[in-house]
């Protein structure tokens, strides 16, 4: 298809409404034998590099003169900017590949000059007017048959298509990206030939790039930046300058899911510069004084999405189907000054991929949304290698863990494969931990032995190994990077929130070194100064019927020994252990359940509180309470 550029002056009759303003279009295309290149180059990501930020430069096509320099000088003269891709066939294949693998959109970084008086327009009171804008796509159907007619009628028709629409104000520097899909629109992305501009204000565009599509709201780099999806829509009146919180996002029309994809919600806040006059212990007393300051809410639809904003968190990221209701706009109620962006992003999920949630989502997920009637598989998003399991009952958990659970960690079993009628009358656990070097060591003794796995643990060793906790070398399977726990639906959900609380804590003790390194100190310090209270919790491990832990093995006792002083908060620790252990152990160890009385588990209370301390400070998760998002 040739493209020719248009040689005539048209004016444009229709009056076109657009954010309150009523305005006539005049433009002036110039006349050239072939559209000549722009000086504004399209920059295509290179999806073959390894450096998501790897772009390469194709030509455009200008096809009026304004859009030789990406320039509107002269709005009442000529406001438009028409712009076609460049149809060489290499530039048009490289294009044409990127729009039908799905899920990008054209970005473009536009800057509008001040005005003659110097005031940049900031939405207050002493603002200066807004001028009309408008960002779209060009079909086919646009300039397939008499370029001239079809542009002119193209301009005449603003108002009726769709694209990004709002007001620029003078000085205004943003970016604003329109996606190539989106639902029920009638235009197929195969069809986009290239792109125009309409604007009462001068501007400039600066950049133009073909990345991954996302949608929302964003003010990182100083920079305001803008999501739609091809259906468009409007940019609120005054939101164009860097000092616009992001208060309220839309995100209509977005493309449709295939089986295979899911859309996550990433709500970024601006980083902290640390405080180096104050101490830790300092910083985490005035945090716990102003936890209602670092608390973001965010109403979606009927539902508020709640965020507990540490120093160390950067991104909370809420995969859509946490909700119960499906809804397009996210409303900040409170937090705004902590937001630097939200914006909804569309994934494509392999059958073992996990769903990106923090705990305190997990605990009440949606029955509805949950993929498949056995299990529902989760990573924790601010310790991405901790696999998370959420079984429809304890006989399905069972058929995944109950063998690991004897030959990891039961006092008589450890290192034993049981067969499943060794098995039928013994307690496992009602919710399990696992370390890569763990399972690594339970699959490979399974080969070696010829031993008959169930279909669970089978299934439960593909998704390892999709996964990376264990990986298969030359000669056996070797531990790879992170763990796994797991919960159970027929729990009630104190006890869930009880579990996924003491889980997530060994899940942290196993891929996290320096905690591990707390976790030691401490209980090397009890040992010396308090012998007797690290005697009773050992004691308790090993009578308690239900536990029954290899206490001789120190890397099993450590991790239990913290887990079972942080899984309730602090100020809880001392009324737990005067009460549920040291009646199961009155009998077995009176002297012990005495002392623990005496004393008030304070031995017990000061190491629980220096874990939890820690936990603090460095991820913003404390004893008790492992939970940053939460659904209300």
């Amino acid at each position: 298809m040739d493209v020719k550029v248009m040689d005539e002056k048209v004016r444009c009759k229709p009056h076109i409404k657009m954010c309150a303003f009523c305005f006539c279009i005049f433009f002036t295309l110039f006349a050239c034998s072939r559209p000549q290149n722009s000086s504004l180059k399209l920059y295509l990501e290179n999806s073959s590099s390894a450096s998501d930020t790897a772009f390469r430069a194709v030509s455009l096509k200008a096809l009026n003169k304004s859009a030789q320099s990406a320039v509107i000088a002269d709005p009442d003269k000529a406001p438009l900017m028409f712009f076609a891709f460049d149809a060489s066939s290499a530039a048009r294949y490289a294009l044409q590949s990127l729009i039908a693998s799905g899920g990008y959109a054209l970005e473009l970084e536009i800057e509008s000059p001040l005005s003659r008086s110097g005031v940049v327009s900031n939405g207050g009171r002493n603002a200066e007017k807004e001028g009309g804008f408008f960002f779209g796509f060009i079909y086919e159907k646009d300039i397939a048959s008499d370029s001239n007619r079809s542009l002119a009628k193209y301009a005449q028709s603003i108002e009726q298509r769709t694209g990004i629409k709002g007001g620029v104000p003078h000085g205004a520097h943003f970016k604003a990206s329109l996606g190539f899909e989106s639902a029920g629109t009638a235009q197929s992305p195969a069809d986009i030939r290239g792109f125009m501009i309409y604007s009462q204000v001068p501007l400039t565009v600066k950049t133009a790039k073909i990345t991954k599509a996302c949608y929302g709201k964003s003010r990182s780099e100083g920079i305001p930046w803008f999501g739609f999806s091809a259906a468009g829509g409007s940019i609120a009146p005054g939101t164009q300058n860097a000092e616009s919180a992001v208060q309220k996002v839309f995100f209509r029309h977005l493309p449709p899911l295939a089986e295979d994809e899911c859309r996550e919600l990433h709500i970024q806040f601006f980083s902290e510069n640390s405080d180096t006059a104050r101490n830790n212990s300092e910083l985490r007393q005035a945090e716990k004084e102003s936890a209602e300051h670092n608390t973001v809410e965010l109403l979606c639809g009927s539902e508020r999405l709640s965020i507990l904003r540490h120093r160390s968190m950067r991104t909370a990221i809420v995969d859509m189907r946490a909700f119960s209701h499906n809804f397009d706009t996210a409303e900040v109620v409170s937090g705004s000054s902590l937001i630097e962006s939200i914006v909804v992003r569309q994934k494509k999920l392999s059958p073992f991929s996990p769903i990106t949630a923090d705990p305190g989502l997990i605990i009440d997920w949606p029955q509805k949304n949950v993929r498949g009637s056995q299990f529902e598989l989760f990573s924790w998003y601010r310790f991405p290698s901790v696999l998370i399991f959420d079984f429809a009952d304890y006989a399905v958990q069972d058929a995944f863990f109950k063998r690991l659970a004897f030959y990891v960690e039961k006092k008589g079993y450890a290192g034993t494969l049981l067969t499943d009628k060794d098995m039928d009358t013994l307690h496992g656990f009602n919710a399990h931990d696992y370390r890569a070097e763990s399972l690594a060591s339970f699959f490979n003794q399974a080969e070696r032995e010829r031993f008959t796995l169930n279909k669970s643990e089978l299934l439960l060793r593909d998704i390892l190994f999709a996964n990376g906790v264990i990986v298969r070398s030359a000669k056996d399977i070797v531990p790879g990077k992170g763990a796994v726990i797991s919960i159970s639906r027929e729990s009630p959900r104190y006890l869930r929130r009880l579990f996924l609380t003491h889980e997530g804590l060994h899940g942290i003790y196993f891929t996290e070194q320096s905690f591990r390194t707390v976790v030691d100190d401490v209980f090397r310090n009890l040992a010396k100064r308090d012998a007797k209270s690290l005697a009773f919790l050992r004691r308790y491990f090993e009578v308690n019927p239900s536990l029954n832990y290899n206490t001789d093995d120190m890397y099993l006792f450590k991790n239990e020994f913290m887990a079972y002083l942080l899984q309730q908060s602090t100020d809880r620790v001392k009324s737990y252990y005067i009460n549920r252990p040291v009646k199961i152990l009155s009998k077995a160890e009176p002297e012990l359940c005495n002392y623990i009385r005496s004393t008030e588990a304070q031995g017990l209370v000061e190491a629980a509180q220096t874990m939890s301390d820690f936990l603090y400070d460095a991820w913003g998760v404390e004893g008790g309470d492992i939970f940053s998002v939460r659904i209300k």
